[in-house]
């Protein structure tokens, strides 16, 4: 395996600097195990609230029809959100309707270090209400595990916000990126904030 060192510089940004990791590509081990979901483990509870009810409640637009189980467990049954990728409001529907997207998708995670990251560290971050979002299901499904450079929000008021919140995911978890996965990623976050990207690149919602 070989051995990955982390080796932090200073950016000119849009909206100030961000230190992001930078790692030659000859530096990254190439031999990453397939992506293991279940290695990030499942919602937190707080309050017989999970991680998906509670984003599903601090992003309603309005009341929320909340139920419980025998044990107590609550869950989101129906409410109404905006989407924030396409600008859609969904209005009182059923909650499996939007589902909790991963600004970082956990499979793209993995691949760029957390693989190796011990079971708390992936078990916080899939559970960081700060990189989380709540959008149309089929949507979420459809981005899978693709990184700004091939899925950016069809809402272009919130495209340079998302490649923001992406970016400062990578530097907080410490996430590996190549000099030019860098580079590229903030490229597409300059010009994305100042809504320069040809409509081919903006793909969500279509």
């Amino acid at each position: 395996m070989v051995k990955v060192t982390l080796r932090f510089v200073q950016l000119v940004c849009w909206f100030g600097c961000l230190a992001v990791p930078n790692v030659a590509l000859s530096e990254i081990d190439e031999d990453i195990p397939p992506c293991d979901r279940k290695a990030f483990g499942r919602y937190t509870q707080v309050d017989y609230m999970d991680t998906r009810a509670r984003m599903l409640v601090t992003h309603a637009i309005g009341p929320v029809d909340i139920v419980s189980n025998a044990s107590g467990k609550k869950r989101v049954s129906q409410g109404s959100w905006e989407d924030p990728y396409t600008g859609y409001t969904f209005w009182n529907v059923d909650a499996r309707k939007v589902e909790i997207d991963h600004v970082i998708p956990v499979c793209w995670a993995w691949k760029h270090g957390a693989y190796a990251w011990p079971r708390e560290k992936r078990r916080a971050f899939f559970n960081d209400e700060a990189y989380l979002a709540v959008v149309e299901a089929g949507l979420n499904r459809s981005k899978g595990m693709q990184g700004p450079d091939s899925f950016l929000p069809r809402q272009r008021d919130f495209a340079c916000r998302y490649v923001h919140t992406f970016l400062d995911g990578v530097a907080e978890y410490g996430l590996i990126l190549s000099y030019s996965q860098q580079a590229e990623l903030i490229s597409i976050r300059t010009r994305a904030c100042q809504d320069l990207l040809p409509d081919s690149q903006i793909t969500a919602g279509y």
